[in-house]
């Protein structure tokens, strides 16, 4: 049976079949705030959370900055969603405000000398927005696009577990169009959330990205060294199984110069990586040893790839950084594993592939 990585369930929440979700917190009372604009006026550690407009010339910026875990850069985010605990609102006909997220990398908190709210202005905030106009107290779940999101995470500076915080800006032209939601100094457990639904094989990537993608808990990197001409899309999959089939007789150099002609592969995982979209790359793919078993010398494993199943195997020239192979020059995507000659690394290898019962 191929079991496929990546599906798992995070915080206790419940999974969709081929889809995680992924709950996140504010952390402490400096991880939410909101600025006022007429007199520019901050509450940083105030008990609750200004959202919308009291009069046409005063509105409110309000900030929500969530320490996220689990989603790596470029990540496919399937849906968004801001939950507040509203606790009243204005006398206008609901809460009017455009929802961005702050593009600063490693986005800080609102303590000072940080920037607050409103001093987070068009240059470190998202040029994706949702415009959202809601009404009624209590808890409240704000869907919103998720491009607002995925513009933070493709980013180049995003690194799995970075803050990312959204920025809740007072629509103009309403007047009372507000709500009072309660802040993380108001009660921790009615404090903002935000709740995301993310595609764990799938990695969105830019039109002139460069550098890595980690590929989520699969043990296997993307690194541009060359950015790819149109944006597109990356899918993984890591089978734990032996992948089987031949090789086509070549050598590749292994890290220590060694002349390697694969006979064995690994016994213990291949990867399927595809793209749908891209051009006009190079690439790297870097493969984590750590959970494979049967090596005695890793100086002399080499990356193996192939188009499909019904194709052989081919070596590639691979260097080494402890339990990480790297192959570089790639300009095409398909089934990658270990390889090496069985007298250096079993894999390890199968009795019965020697008529051993």
């Amino acid at each position: 049976m191929k079991t496929l990585w990546g599906l798992c369930v995070m915080a206790g929440l419940a999974v969709a079949a081929g889809a995680e979700t992924a709950e996140f917190v504010i952390a402490n009372g400096n991880d939410d705030a909101f600025t006022e604009l007429v007199g520019n006026t901050d509450d940083i550690t105030g008990t609750s959370i200004q959202l919308g407009s009291i009069t046409t010339s005063d509105r409110a910026t309000a900030g929500f900055r969530f320490i996220t875990s689990g989603i790596g850069r470029g990540q496919v985010i399937q849906s968004a969603t801001l939950r507040l605990y509203v606790e009243s609102q204005g006398s206008g006909s609901g809460t009017a405000y455009y929802l961005h997220a702050d593009t600063t990398p490693d986005s800080p908190s609102f303590e000072s000398p940080n920037p607050s709210p409103g001093d987070r202005g068009d240059s470190s905030k998202t040029t994706a927005n949702q415009y959202r106009y809601e009404w009624g107290t209590g808890i409240r779940d704000v869907s919103f696009s998720t491009a607002v999101v995925q513009e933070v995470i493709n980013e180049a500076t995003w690194d799995e577990g970075d803050p990312l915080t959204l920025l809740a800006i007072g629509a103009p032209s309403t007047t009372q169009w507000y709500s009072i939601a309660t802040a993380y100094e108001g009660n921790p457990a009615n404090a903002a959330k935000l709740i995301l639904t993310f595609d764990p094989d799938q990695f969105q990537v830019p039109a002139g990205a460069l550098g890595a993608f980690p590929l989520g808990d699969s043990g296997a990197v993307i690194n541009f060294t060359d950015a790819p001409d149109t944006p597109g899309t990356i899918t993984v999959q890591r089978i734990d199984s032996w992948p089987g089939g031949t090789f086509d007789g070549a050598s590749a150099l292994s890290h220590d110069s060694t002349a390697i002609f694969p006979d064995t592969v690994s016994h213990d995982a291949y990867w399927v990586i595809t793209v749908t979209g891209l051009s006009g790359y190079v690439y790297s793919v870097i493969i984590d040893t750590t959970d494979i078993d049967g090596i005695d010398d890793a100086d002399k494993l080499v990356i193996v790839k192939r188009d499909n199943s019904g194709d052989d195997w081919t070596p590639l020239n691979t260097t080494r950084s402890g339990s990480l192979l790297t192959a570089a020059g790639l300009t095409s995507f398909s089934e990658f594993s270990v390889g090496s000659e069985y007298a250096s690394n079993t894999l390890p290898v199968e009795l019965d592939l020697f008529g051993v019962e």
